[in-house]
């Protein structure tokens, strides 16, 4: 679950300013709670809404604020020492922001400390539990059961309470095992039959571990009613009835789907499906993530070349919250022959962008929505089409024929800032039968900040995907004379008053100077056009690149690889790259992996990694990100056998796209 990007996402408002502390600040794992308070500050007035509080591994919790005095509103929230891992972890607050207040983020660092002796178990209990159908059993709600061992002593599970009520005698049909092996993980299943909901239950685990000594360890989860967490997320396809477009040989039927967040939270995508086709797997490849921030969209083509005019077929996604909440939602498409009164659509311009040197001013722009042919019948929707797009406004919103289309941006209160919009006009019997224009809304003095190109940070050729450090290069990015990197991790979202947004989402900050910025693209970043913004004290500018699923990228030095750029048959060299694209397990934007996290949990490639070596494929023993990188990948090969000693091209492809090629140098 990832829910870095919150930190800045809403910048619809007035300045914040967030503080997080934590008592105790250094607590053992199976301890006690660790209170975390934040504060949340503003002047000429008092910020409401919702905290959220999270670590890279897991999302802790949300809590909301409550108004306390000159200006300030804090939210707390109790952490059971035993949700976080061993050693030092920076736990931030996000503030989401309101229609009022922009959002703001802070961090603290807490250390959890292994026993003297003995094992150190982590419960973990996805929350909140759902009521679903009840089961063969009459079981209505079902609690996934996790259990860590995180000190190198194997335990096992001898007892389990939940409220008090002991469960010990059905250990063995919970889980399937009761043996928790050094650094291993177990997981069971306990079922509910009829619960007072809402109820939060405490769940009390005891054992013994390897040495005779006992052990305790507990979390609570909620659980509520089926209808008492609303769905979160919707699905569209555009356009709803899909013409067939005879002259696209390799994709006739031609839609965008769109994902779009509705309930304020980050979710993680775990299903889709058109009919009874499984497309889980190409979810990464059709919107280049995922990952979903709060109040924004995904977007992405999807191709069909085997449809059977007239049919009906019904889309469906599935994901979970950052808060363990499942949500879903379905779109229904309808595929026709082709026509023969079909219309060429076209916009002029292809691409708006309205500047305003403060938010006491308003602007607008238009466009132009032309018909080579006919009266088609059209249609205009906003994306994101939440709070995050409220300063903008478009008429019409439908009609027939050619049209001219008014864009009108009324800032409000926004602070000084790139904002990013996106319409979605579609029309009946027209080709194409939909097109996006980008729209975008420049806060502050855009005279003298230029933007003039951006690439990948490892190929320097232009290559986006999710996740991947961006080269942007430019004019007057950072104040004079200023030549900054980032000195700890996570990555910072403000340098020197400089911070950068990709669509709208908060994007990291690696190194700065006033000619060139390197920034990580989040992981929540979909396919398409994308707009880069970039704002230096106030200064801003903006400019559009393209995103795909993978745009890989081979770190070099002169053509070799690094840090080894020669080895034998059969030696273990590493590539390191960047554009991989999303990973599994999912991790933060700006976030390195703890380094505490076992090498089979470490964040790996969701698209599949081939590497050749002179032409002949090479194992891949991992291909992931380990501790202390963040949006590099790491990839293990071997040599391959058999050949000839000397300098051989290496290339490496993410789900059948390939990076520029390196060298490594074969020795005998």
């Amino acid at each position: 679950m990832d829910l870095n990007n919150l930190v800045t996402h809403w910048k619809v408002g007035s300045q914040t300013s967030t503080t997080l502390t934590a008592n105790p600040a250094n607590i053992g794992i199976n301890a006690g709670n660790v209170q975390l308070t934040a504060t949340v500050s503003a002047s000429g007035g008092t910020p409401t809404g919702t905290v959220a509080f999270l670590y890279p591994q897991n999302p802790l919790g949300s809590a909301p604020l409550v108004p306390s005095s000159g200006g300030t509103a804090t939210a707390t929230l109790a952490v059971d020492a035993n949700q976080l891992l061993l050693g030092t972890h920076s736990l931030t607050a996000v503030y989401s922001g309101d229609h009022t207040w922009d959002g703001s983020a802070g961090s603290v660092n807490v250390t959890v400390t292994a026993p003297a002796s003995g094992t150190a178990i982590a419960p973990y209990i996805p929350s909140p539990v759902l009521q679903g159908v009840p089961d063969a059993n009459g079981l209505s709600w079902h609690a996934t059961l996790v259990l860590a061992e995180e000190a190198g002593v194997g335990a096992t599970v001898t007892g389990l309470t939940v409220n008090g009520v002991s469960y010990s005698s059905q250990l063995a049909t919970i889980f399937k095992t009761t043996t928790i092996p050094p650094h291993a993980t177990i997981f069971g299943t306990l079922g509910f039959a009829s619960l007072p909901v809402p109820l939060t239950q405490t769940f009390v685990f005891t054992g013994q571990d390897a040495t005779g000594a006992s052990w305790s360890a507990q979390a609570s989860a909620q659980f509520v009613g089926a209808t008492e967490v609303a769905p979160g997320i919707t699905l569209s396809v555009t356009p709803g009835a899909i013409v067939q477009n005879p002259a696209n040989a390799t994709c006739p039927w031609q839609q965008q789907l769109t994902i779009q967040e509705q309930g304020g939270n980050y979710v993680g995508l775990t299903s889709f499906a058109m009919g009874a086709l499984d497309l889980t797997s190409s979810i990464s490849k059709i919107f280049g993530t995922i990952q979903m921030a709060p109040f924004n969209s995904l977007q992405g083509i999807y191709c069909r070349s085997d449809a059977q005019p007239p049919e009906t077929q019904i889309f469906e996604i599935a994901g979970v919250t950052d808060l363990g909440e499942p949500v879903q939602s379905s779109a229904t498409a309808t595929y026709q022959g082709k026509s023969a009164n079909s219309s060429s659509m076209s916009v002029t311009p292809a691409t708006v962008t309205i500047p305003l040197i403060n938010s006491s001013a308003s602007g607008g722009s238009a466009v132009s929505l032309n018909f080579s042919s006919g009266s088609p019948a059209w249609t205009i929707s906003t994306l994101p089409s939440s709070q995050t797009t409220s300063w903008l406004t478009v008429s019409p919103l439908s009609g027939t024929g050619s049209a001219k289309l008014t864009i009108q941006a009324n800032p409000g209160a926004l602070a000084k800032g790139v904002y990013t919009a996106r319409l979605v006009i579609q029309a009946v019997n027209a080709t194409p039968e939909f097109i996006d224009v980008p729209i975008t809304l420049l806060v502050g003095d855009a005279s003298q900040i230029k933007i003039g190109g951006v690439s990948n940070a490892a190929s320097f050729k232009p290559a986006f995907a999710p996740g991947m450090e961006m080269s942007v290069y430019g004019v007057q990015l950072a104040p004079a004379g200023t030549a900054q990197l980032a000195g700890s991790l996570p990555l910072p979202l403000n340098l020197a008053g400089v911070s950068a947004t990709v669509n709208g989402l908060t994007a990291p900050l690696y190194y700065l100077s006033p000619g060139q910025l390197n920034v990580q693209v989040p992981y929540e970043t979909s396919v398409g056009t994308a707009i880069l913004g970039v704002n230096n004290n106030g200064q801003v500018a903006s400019f559009p690149f393209q995103v795909a699923a993978a745009a890989p990228g081979i770190f070099n030095a002169n053509g070799a690889l690094v840090p080894y750029g020669s080895g034998s048959a059969g030696a273990v060299l590493l590539i390191y790259i960047t554009g991989a694209g999303d990973l599994t397990p999912s991790i933060s934007t700006g976030y390195t992996p703890s380094s505490q996290t076992p090498l089979a949990d470490l964040p790996q490639t969701l698209l599949p990694v081939v590497v050749t070596v002179g032409g002949v494929q090479a194992t891949v023993n991992f291909a992931g990100v380990t501790y202390g990188l963040v949006g590099v990948t790491q990839i293990n090969f071997v040599v391959p056998d058999g050949l000839p000693a000397g300098p051989q091209s290496v290339v490496v492809t993410v789900g059948g796209v390939a990076a520029p090629p390196a060298t490594v140098t074969v020795t005998k």
